[in-house]
């Protein structure tokens, strides 16, 4: 938790979640025990959006609605050898909508490091 602060190597909700994982940055997921959340999932390039769209923002397509999340996180957190952590009775997790992420990176950060390098 104390990762997400302060633009640390953290995040929390479900919509950053998400971002970071389409984004390559996730290296640990976790979850609340019972956690579930609805969300869709793009037909076409399978972007996942916390948001309750028609169709995708990435490509246009039409989306499907997801009762679980989870049912497309987990199978995508095996394929990237992610690794999942399901916390129970963790206040913390609870208040910042029970699912968060440790970032290998985070690539709003990284533009000028490299530009630095350079």
């Amino acid at each position: 938790m104390d990762f997400a602060k302060s633009n640390g190597r953290g995040v929390t909700g479900l919509r950053r979640v998400l971002q970071a994982l389409e984004t390559g940055e996730v290296q640990t997921i976790f979850l609340t025990e019972n956690y579930s959340a609805q969300a869709v999932q793009c037909t076409n390039c399978g972007h996942l959006n916390a948001h309750l769209v028609p169709s995708c923002v990435a490509c246009g397509s039409p989306t499907r609605e997801l009762t679980d999340v989870c049912d497309a996180i987990i199978p995508i957190a095996i394929r990237r050898d992610i690794e999942l952590f399901y916390l129970k009775d963790h206040a913390d997790l609870n208040r910042a909508g029970n699912i968060a992420a440790l970032l290998r990176f985070r690539s709003d950060q990284t533009t000028g490091q490299i530009e630095a390098a350079s």
